[in-house]
């Protein structure tokens, strides 16, 4: 595994009027059918696809004021692959399965720093699967072909994999997903609370479909045999001769399939 480097930048940044801060960046080669996995607190997640081989993770610091919290970059081996988390403060966890960014309001709250967000760029050569998450940010994930895993609390997720199937969650924000087709098993589910929720899937589509809201509609552009009652905020049924589970979910929002081109 390279080593990551740690480049300064001296020029402000447009992102919200503050300064860049220190650039991460970190190389290598990934297999396909391995996960890159990146973690962050404070900022959002952009995965495109590779021009050449190697994955390619970048993050940017940006922050207003001069005394910013501090923030490091750890990179791990997991069991599915590499690791990324952006840490703050001193402390915490970094793995595929535990993010923990131990930060404190009191430098904050007394003036004495200024808040930072950390903005991911990754780059994933096609079959290297992507597991994005954030906490205050959006995820956008665009361009791959492998599985995708997406999440964050507030901001929108947006998804588009020619190989899926794609599983996003949030909590204020609304989720776009969408698959041309499907490489490996296994069921597909997008959540939210406070937001719509939208799949694009293939046009030729096996699947079992659960879609339901609270306060909004649910449609679907496929031909659905429907199981149970028919309601306009709830939809269950097959689509084609059934299999891979597909759940969609969101208590605030509409809830959409769509047939893709």
């Amino acid at each position: 595994m390279r080593a990551a480097l740690l480049v300064p930048v001296a020029l402000l940044a447009a992102c919200r009027g503050g300064r860049a801060g220190d650039t991460f960046v970190w190389h290598d080669t990934v297999p396909a059918g391995r996960q890159v996995t990146i973690h962050n607190l404070n900022g959002p997640v952009r995965v495109r696809a590779a021009t050449g081989p190697e994955v390619e993770v970048r993050a940017v610091k940006h922050y207003k004021g001069f005394r910013p919290q501090r923030v490091r970059f750890i990179t791990t081996s997991g069991r599915q692959g590499v690791v990324v988390c952006a840490m703050w403060g001193r402390g915490g966890e970094c793995s595929e399965d535990e993010y923990r960014a131990r930060t404190s309001l009191w430098p904050r709250i007394l003036s004495l720093r200024s808040e930072v967000q950390v903005e991911f760029t990754v780059a994933v050569p096609p079959g290297v699967r992507v597991n994005a998450q954030t906490t205050n940010g959006s995820v956008r994930v665009d361009g791959v072909a492998a599985p995708v895993k997406a999440s964050t609390v507030n901001g929108s997720i947006r998804v588009a994999t020619s190989a899926g199937p794609v599983t996003a969650s949030a909590v204020n924000g609304s989720i776009v997903a969408r698959v041309d087709s499907f490489a490996a098993a296994g069921p597909m589910t997008l959540t939210t609370v406070n937001g719509s929720v939208t799949a694009e899937l293939p046009p030729e589509l096996d699947a079992t479909l659960d879609m339901q809201t609270v306060n909004g509609r649910v449609d679907a552009d496929f031909p659905v045999t429907v199981t149970g009652s028919v309601s306009s905020r709830r939809l269950h049924g097959t689509v084609g001769s059934g299999g891979r589970a597909i759940k969609l979910e969101t208590v605030n929002g509409r809830v959409a399939v769509r047939r893709g081109a």
